[in-house]
């Protein structure tokens, strides 16, 4: 199943975040990114580039790659109008890559390890990926039905984990799917890819592991030379 996201869906949610939190996403991408190292930034599926705009304003050079014309069009950067499945087009190379909102796995497993390895062949050499992606374990136990209330209006949204993928019907419009993972089976797809951990952590806190308690985590990858061997997972701190 390959996600498609209504206008409507655009205009509620990817248009309207609490800018506080686009913020705190921002600042903690920028630790994680320091200038001047990681200048050349990717954002794969880039959406209206909340987060590419902010992170222009701090001094980034940022490139993003967003499938809905519509979207691309509107979001005021940088923006190549491709499928993330089609990142090898892309001929530049990038100090960083981020995958931000639940934009990774979408697809079946070996597709999702090739979206993984086509973001990590646009890294150079100890460039950084860094995705934000929900934690499997958190679904296991809330998933059902919730009201949500989003810029004065009141949605409906149910959720059901079916093994190990997630499907959501959002108001009367949207049904996505996903398929979620653990930390440490992405520390192993990773590995796949050629990228070795460095951090995993929730609510945008470095000091915080990931948690089934927690909806998000939040992971960042180094890719690795040949001679390199992926390092094991480490749960809180840069190696």
């Amino acid at each position: 199943m390959v996600n498609e996201y209504s206008r409507s869906w655009h205009e509620t949610f990817a248009a309207g975040p609490d800018p506080a939190q686009t913020e705190r996403e921002v600042a903690f991408l920028a630790r994680l990114l320091p200038l001047p190292e990681f200048h050349r930034v990717l954002d794969v599926a880039c959406g209206f580039g909340r987060h590419a705009r902010l992170l222009a304003e701090r001094g980034y050079r940022v490139t993003g790659v967003e499938r809905d014309p519509w979207v691309a069009r509107r979001a005021e950067i940088d923006v190549r109008a491709l499928d993330m499945r089609q990142l090898h087009l892309l001929t530049e190379s990038f100090d960083a890559a981020i995958c931000m909102w639940q934009s990774f796995g979408y697809f079946d497993d070996e597709t999702n390890i090739d979206v993984l390895r086509q973001m990590a062949g646009r890294l150079r050499f100890h460039g950084r990926l860094v995705l934000d992606v929900y934690h499997r374990g958190f679904f296991e136990h809330n998933s059902g039905v919730r009201t949500l209330e989003i810029a004065g209006q009141v949605i409906r949204e149910r959720s059901e984990l079916r093994e190990r993928r997630l499907r959501v019907w959002l108001g009367n419009d949207d049904v996505f799917d996903w398929r979620l993972y653990t930390p440490d089976e992405l520390a192993t797809e990773g590995a796949r890819a050629g990228l070795t951990p460095l951090l995993a952590c929730t609510t945008w806190d470095e000091s915080r592991p990931p948690s089934a308690e927690e909806a998000r985590m939040h992971l960042v990858f180094e890719r690795v030379n040949e001679q390199e061997q992926p390092a094991g997972l480490v749960d809180a701190g840069l190696v």
